[in-house]
C-alpha cells in the first residue's frame, strides 16, 4: 500500500526495518529541470533522515550509487554523497545504518532494458548478433540486484553498519557479451563499433567491501551465468530454452 509520507502515521505503524529506495534518477533530472530535481531529492533525504530517526527504527538501509564517489561535484552524485552522509549520522548503538553502494546490477524487472548493456545484450541475442557500441574497453561489476538486497538488509538486521558496495566479476563489454552468447545463443557472434582511442572506462567498486559482506553472513551470491539465466528468462521468457540450445 502506498501513503504519502507522514511523521503521525509512520509513528504509529512503529517500523523496526526501513529500507529507503526513494530518489529522482538521472534521467529524471533531463525531465524535470535541475531546481525541482534538487529540491525534491532534497525533501527525500530529509524524509528519510527523519523516519530513520523513529524510536522504533533498529535497522536502515539506504540504496545508493557509485557516482556518490565516482562523480560527487555531478547534482545527482553530491546528492548521493548527502544521502550517504545521513544514512552514517542515523548508525548508533541501538541503530545499525547499511549504505548499498550499486553501481552496476542484473534482474529481469528493469525499465528501459535497451538502455544497459546486460539487458540489452540479451534482447540482442535471439537476433544472432550483440553489437557493442563502445570503441574502447569498458568494464564492469555485476552483482544480482535480489543479491545486493538480500545482503544489505540482512547485515543491518544482523547489527552491522557501513557501507556495502556491489561488487561481482570484473568484465570487459566484449567479455559480458561472450558470457551472454554462451548462456542465451551460442550461434549468435559479437560485433563491435571500430576504435575511438578513448581511454578505458571503469565504472565498478574494487568489490572488497562486497566480498567481505558475503563473508561475514556465508551467503553466496549468483555467479554471471546465473544471472544472465535469471535475467533472460524474465526478458526473454520461455523462448530462451529455444535459443540456448542452438548448436
Amino acid at each position: 500500500m502506498h501513503r504519502e509520507w507522514s511523521v503521525t502515521a509512520l509513528e504509529e505503524f512503529a517500523p523496526t526495518l526501513l529500507v529507503n529506495c526513494a530518489f529522482l534518477t538521472r534521467e529524471r533530472q533531463k525531465i524535470e529541470g535541475m531546481e525541482k530535481f534538487h529540491s525534491v531529492n532534497t525533501r527525500l533525504i530529509e524524509q528519510f533522515g527523519a523516519t530513520a530517526q523513529l524510536p522504533s527504527v533498529r535497522a536502515v538501509v539506504t540504496i545508493s550509487s557509485g557516482a556518490a564517489v565516482t562523480d560527487p561535484d555531478t547534482p545527482y552524485g553530491s546528492l548521493k554523497a548527502a544521502e550517504e552522509r545521513v544514512a552514517a549520522d542515523v548508525a548508533s548503538p541501538d541503530r545499525s545504518s547499511v549504505v548499498l553502494r550499486s553501481y552496476s546490477v542484473s534482474g529481469p524487472y528493469v525499465r528501459r532494458p535497451r538502455d544497459y548493456a546486460f539487458s540489452n545484450f540479451i534482447l540482442q541475442a535471439p537476433s544472432g548478433t550483440i553489437a557493442i557500441q563502445a570503441g574502447h574497453p569498458v568494464y564492469r561489476r555485476y552483482v544480482s540486484v535480489s543479491d545486493a538486497l538480500e545482503v544489505a538488509v540482512a547485515s543491518a538486521v544482523g547489527g552491522w553498519s557501513g557501507v556495502i558496495e556491489t561488487g561481482g566479476e570484473l568484465l570487459e563489454m566484449g567479455q559480458l557479451a561472450e558470457r551472454v552468447v554462451s548462456v542465451v545463443n551460442p550461434a549468435a557472434v559479437v560485433t563491435r563499433a571500430p576504435s575511438d582511442s578513448a581511454p578505458p572506462e571503469t565504472y565498478a567498486s574494487d568489490a572488497t567491501s562486497w566480498r567481505q559482506a558475503c563473508d561475514r553472513l556465508g551467503f553466496v551470491s549468483m555467479d554471471l551465468d546465473q544471472q544472465i539465466e535469471e535475467t533472460s528468462r524474465g526478458l526473454l521468457g520461455e523462448s530462451l530454452d529455444e535459443w540456448s540450445q542452438h548448436d
